[in-house]
C-alpha cells in the first residue's frame, strides 16, 4: 500500500510540505534545507534543529544513498502514516518525536499471598488451573442433538 491510495487531500500534503521545505527549488532537499525546516517552521531549537536533521537526512536518504526528491520524500510520509514501528525514516517528518526504549526490571516478584489479591477490590484471585474465576472458561451445559 503505496501513497496513491490514499484520500486526495491526503496525496496532496506531502507535495506541500515538501515544497515548504525545498526553499531553492531544485526538487531535492537537502540537511541545510531541513535543518532551517526544523527550525523555522517546526521551531525546535537551533542546535537540536540542526542534530535532529542531519540524523534525519542520513535516514531519509539512507545514508546518502539516495536523494531526497518528491518521490522518496512520499514514501518516507507514507511511513510516517502507515509505518509498523515508530523507528522508520517517518518518524522524522515533523523533527518533533524521539522514541527512547526504557529498560523494564521487576525489582521484586510480588508474593504468593500479594499475587492473589486484586489490585482493585481485595477480592482473592482463583488458583491456577480454577477455571471457575475466568468467566469464559466455565464449563457448559451440554446440549443434546436432535
Amino acid at each position: 500500500m503505496g501513497i496513491q491510495n490514499f484520500p486526495v487531500w491526503l496525496r496532496l500534503l506531502p507535495k506541500k510540505i515538501f515544497q515548504m521545505i525545498d526553499r531553492n527549488n531544485d526538487l531535492e532537499v537537502g540537511p541545510t534545507e531541513l535543518i532551517a525546516f526544523y527550525r523555522d517552521m517546526v521551531r525546535i531549537p537551533a542546535d537540536v534543529a540542526e542534530a535532529r536533521a542531519l540524523d534525519a537526512y542520513e535516514q531519509m536518504t539512507d545514508g546518502g544513498r539516495y536523494t531526497l526528491d518528491i518521490d522518496s520524500y512520499e514514501m518516507v510520509f507514507s511511513n510516517f502514516l502507515i509505518g509498523r514501528t515508530p523507528f522508520g525514516p517517518g518518524r522524522h517528518i515533523f523533527g518533533c518525536w524521539e522514541h527512547n526504549i526504557a529498560h523494564f526490571e521487576l525489582i521484586m516478584p510480588a508474593t504468593e499471598e500479594e499475587a492473589r489479591q486484586s489490585p482493585r477490590s481485595g477480592e482473592k484471585k482463583g488458583v491456577e488451573g480454577d477455571k471457575s474465576s475466568i468467566p469464559w472458561q466455565k464449563p457448559r451445559p451440554r446440549t443434546r442433538k436432535l
